[in-house]
C-alpha cells in the first residue's frame, strides 16, 4: 500500500487536509527540489555499485565525484527552498 493511500484512510486521519492552489504553488519549489535530491541519491547508489564492481576504474571515480557534487548541490537547493517557504509562512 502506498503512503499516500494510507494518509487518506480514516484510520490515520479523520479530516483529510488538501492544499489549495496557492498552497500547492508555494510548495512547488520544495517538492521539486526534494524530487531532485531523491533522484540524485538514487544515482549516487547506482554509481557506488559500479565503483564497487570496478574500484580501479578512473571513469567510475570521476562519475562518483560528479554525482556526489550534484547531490550536494540539490540538498543545498532543497534547504534554500524550505527556508524561503518558511520565511513566507512566518
Amino acid at each position: 500500500m502506498y503512503i499516500t493511500t494510507c494518509a487518506y484512510l480514516s484510520l490515520f486521519c479523520e479530516v483529510v487536509f488538501v492544499f489549495g492552489c496557492q498552497g500547492q504553488l508555494s510548495q512547488q519549489p520544495v517538492t521539486s527540489a526534494a524530487r531532485d535530491v531523491v533522484d540524485s541519491a538514487v544515482s549516487m547508489v547506482e554509481t557506488a555499485r559500479c565503483l564497487a564492481a570496478s574500484p580501479q576504474d578512473a571513469a567510475a571515480h570521476q562519475s562518483y565525484s560528479t554525482v556526489s557534487h550534484k547531490l550536494s548541490e540539490n540538498i543545498k537547493t532543497l534547504l534554500t527552498a524550505v527556508r524561503l517557504v518558511v520565511g513566507v509562512i512566518c
